[in-house]
């Protein structure tokens, strides 16, 4: 006897888990930093077309470490540095605004961590208004550059 064919839905899989690594997490790390740079040169880009008043400023430091400025009539509003800081054997990124060093590593506002939950990666922050949840956990890259973006321009109104 003949088979007649029949149509087969689509089968559904679960989904499995995966073990990522302190690699995996560095790289992570590490690729997230590069979006977020990129966001906030293009943030500086956008805020000079915006407004004549506006001067900004970015250095790209030894060792993946950038800092940017933003100037309204010649004074100083804002200043952030951000960069890949290592605890024990993971990357995380640091950033630290306001009046600081840029040779110095030891103070910062915010530290951003990468995660995993066995699916996906994430990041999360330690400290400030990440560390109180403020803006939850399990965040994407993009949303931890506009929320650092967001509070580095705080100063300018924006």
């Amino acid at each position: 006897m003949k088979r007649r064919k029949v149509q087969v839905p689509e089968v559904s899989l679960p989904e499995v888990r995966k073990e990522f690594s302190d690699k995996d997490r560095n790289m992570f790390s590490i690729g997230s930093v590069d979006t977020i740079i990129a966001y906030f040169q293009q943030g500086l880009k956008s805020l000079e077309k915006r407004d004549p008043a506006v001067e900004t400023g970015f250095e790209e430091l030894p060792e993946q470490e950038y800092t940017f400025e933003i100037y309204r009539a010649g004074g100083l509003k804002n200043a952030c540095k951000i960069w890949i800081g290592t605890l024990v054997s993971q990357k995380n990124i640091s950033y630290r605004d306001g009046d600081f060093d840029a040779d110095d590593d030891s103070s910062i506002n915010e530290w951003i961590h990468a995660g995993d939950n066995g699916f996906t990666m994430y990041l999360t922050g330690l400290m400030g208004e990440f560390g109180t949840n403020l803006y939850g956990s399990n965040l994407t890259t993009e949303d931890v550059a506009r929320i650092l973006w967001e509070r580095f321009t705080l100063p300018l109104g924006c």
